[in-house]
Order: C-alpha cells, then sequence, then structure tokens
C-alpha cells in the first residue's frame, strides 16, 4: 500500500509542476505580447510628436493698446499709436503682422519699431521682442475711402514653418484719445 500512496503523491507533484509552468507560459506569452503593443504604441506616439514639432503653431496676441491725439482734424492725416505684446506658440518658423480696418481692408504703410529701437520688419517679426512694439498705422482721421477713428480694427499674427501657415485669432481694438 505504501508504494501505491508513493506513486500517486509522485503523479500529483508531475501535475503540479505541469500546471506552474503552463501557468507561467501563459504569463510570460501575455507580458511579451503586450510589451511588443507598447512598443508599437510608444513608436506611434513619438512619430505623432515628431509630426506636431514640423507643424507650426499659432501665435498668441496678448496685449494691444491703441492711441491718437485729436480725430477732430479739419485735413491732414491723424496717425495712430499701437503698442503690442504678443507671444508665438511653437518652436521655430517666421511670423508676420497685419492690420485691418473694420472693413476687413489691410492697412498698409505702417511703421515701428521694438522696444530696444529697432525697426520692426512687419512679414519678419523676431519672437524673442514680444513686448512693447510700437506700431504707427497711417490716416485714422479719415475721410470717405480711409480709415476712422471710430472703426473696430483687427491685428492678426501668422505663423509659417515648412510651407504651411497657420493665422493667430484677430485681436480687436478701437482708438482711445490719448
Amino acid at each position: 500500500m505504501n508504494k501505491k500512496f508513493k506513486g500517486q503523491g509522485a503523479l500529483e507533484y508531475l501535475l503540479l509542476i505541469g500546471g506552474a509552468v503552463l501557468i507561467a507560459v501563459i504569463v510570460i506569452a501575455l507580458l511579451v505580447g503586450m510589451g511588443g503593443q507598447s512598443r508599437d504604441q510608444a513608436a506611434a506616439q513619438a512619430d505623432k510628436a515628431g509630426q506636431a514639432l514640423d507643424v507650426p503653431q499659432p501665435s498668441q496676441i496678448v496685449s494691444v493698446s491703441a492711441r491718437y491725439t485729436d480725430c477732430n482734424l479739419d485735413s491732414g492725416t491723424l496717425d495712430g499709436l499701437v503698442t503690442l505684446s504678443w507671444r508665438p506658440l511653437g518652436e521655430g518658423g517666421s511670423h508676420a503682422l497685419q492690420i485691418y480696418d473694420s472693413s476687413k481692408n489691410e492697412i498698409t504703410g505702417l511703421t515701428g519699431t521694438y522696444a530696444d529701437g529697432t525697426a520692426i520688419v512687419f512679414n519678419d517679426l523676431n519672437p524673442n521682442q514680444v513686448t512693447g512694439l510700437s506700431i504707427t498705422v497711417p490716416n485714422i482721421n479719415g475721410t470717405a475711402t480711409t480709415n476712422k477713428c471710430g472703426d473696430s480694427y483687427y491685428i492678426y499674427i501668422s505663423t509659417t514653418k515648412n510651407n504651411q501657415t497657420v493665422t493667430s485669432q484677430g485681436y480687436s481694438f478701437g482708438w482711445t484719445d490719448q
């Protein structure tokens, strides 16, 4: 009888070891499969991040202050002074500033300086000088065909990178008397 119990114990022991090995193989297979999926997902995420770096991000206009000295001139022209702060989002690319009147006509003839006194190139803004831009907007006292002191104006900054252009949200402003 003793031999019978020994054989049964050995068989149970072998079945236990076999079950443990089978469970270990299943767990290892699951871990390897999940690890492969994680690597694939990580590679896809890295590709998306790389593409995001190649796409231009729209700049943000932080503040605008617009002033004029006297809008009741009977003759001649009156220039307005706009003080602007902005923030580029993302790295790289070129930035261009445009100002439009209430009829969506682009204002031309803008001149201006950065806070350090250097001249602004409006189709290539310096992303390292983002505060205290002083911009002169010509002829705001207006006639029937030009801009008016009471009109609304809109500033946009376009960002171009890798032959793609995005434009900031328009910042609306009006003139205040000094």
